[in-house]
């Protein structure tokens, strides 16, 4: 059985090579990505592939021209696809988000992801509620044709040998602040400037809050400005290398995840696989994979959510040693092995 991924992120997320490696681990050929704008040929003629898993839609839905160029990349998208379909090859899709984050054109991106379902064989969902929430908002007339296939943890993919006093020093945290951390791309969406706001009105001067990650250059100036009062407030802007990592993540006492929007979060299964306790909207997947006994779960529509959540977290630190290794405990079901398990099954049932 061989299959391609595409399109292929092998160096900003170890998902996709975690789960291409276990896939091969139990006998199934993988491409890795190569798969350019048009792929029909490459699919028929030089792949010779029994099918395509296809995760992140955008590289194939091209809006930078505007409307008519999405409509056009997205009608050979979709042409291509329903050809591969028509000549047995099977066609199944991670839903990674319920649409692209900051699309310029989310109604025209979210008619074709419907009839880019229609033609898939399956449909992979990371959770139960991403599951209900895909089938409600496309309109899925055969739920069944969506699978629910955890996301998989990150234990062992990053460097973890350096220990909370060794990272506390090189990041020249005192042993006895309280420390937050947000990790990860710093994107609208991610409510880092609402997390800088709420840390700002806790009334406690041994606290911090890391905020590390990449982000672009006009967000930039707005989290400088944001936190520029507030010497508590530790920004490290730019790429994070996989073995800085473990500093940020074992110097802090909890994981903040302060998102509007999100489908599921890899970032939520790297905390948890870290062995720290977190803050997290009940949206999405957030709810089903982080219970209360592993961290702190808020409503996103209730403006003190966020804000009672940080307060929370600091009156009950106490509970957090014990929260992170629930957490990790969790982590450890969703390996690798059994993912690419259930995957394989997708790929000979077609369901």
């Amino acid at each position: 059985m061989k299959f391609v991924h595409t399109p292929y992120d092998h160096k900003n997320n170890p998902y996709q090579n975690l789960l291409t490696g276990a896939l091969e681990q139990l006998g199934v050929q993988i491409l890795r990505g190569g798969c350019g704008f048009v792929f029909l040929k490459q699919a028929l003629w030089n792949w010779k592939v029994d099918g395509i898993h296809f995760h992140w839609l955008t590289r194939f839905l091209v809006d930078r021209g505007g409307r008519l160029v999405l409509i056009a990349s997205s009608t050979l998208f979709l042409v291509q696809v329903l050809i591969l379909r028509v000549l047995g090859k099977r066609i199944v899709w991670t839903a990674h988000n319920l649409i692209a984050h900051e699309t310029r054109f989310p109604a025209t991106e979210a008619f074709v992801t419907r009839w880019f379902i229609r033609i898939t064989h399956t449909v992979i969902a990371h959770c139960d509620t991403a599951k209900e929430l895909l089938v409600s908002h496309y309109n899925i007339q055969q739920p069944e044709k969506v699978v629910v296939i955890p996301h998989g943890n990150y234990i062992g993919a990053y460097p973890n040998e350096i220990g909370r006093a060794d990272a506390r020093r090189q990041l020249n945290l005192a042993s006895s602040q309280f420390t937050y951390l947000f990790l990860g791309q710093i994107h609208p969406y991610k409510g880092v400037l609402d997390l800088i706001r709420y840390f700002k009105a806790i009334d406690d001067r041994d606290t911090a809050l890391l905020i590390a990650g990449r982000v672009g250059r006009e967000d930039s100036d707005l989290l400088e400005r944001a936190g520029a009062d507030d010497e508590r407030i530790r920004l490290y802007t730019g790429f994070i290398e996989d073995q800085d990592i473990q500093r940020y993540m074992n110097a802090a006492d909890v994981v903040v995840f302060p998102y509007r929007d999100v489908l599921t979060s890899g970032a939520l299964l790297l905390a948890m696989s870290f062995g720290k306790a977190c803050i997290a909207p009940r949206i999405g997947c957030m709810g089903d994979v982080l219970e209360t006994s592993g961290g702190f779960l808020y409503d996103p529509s209730d403006e003190n959510g966020l804000p009672n959540a940080l307060v929370r977290t600091l009156q009950e630190k106490n509970r957090l040693a014990a929260m992170g290794q629930r957490n990790l405990l969790q982590a450890e079901k969703w390996n690798w092995d059994r993912i690419a398990e259930l995957t394989k099954q997708v790929y000979e049932n077609g369901r």
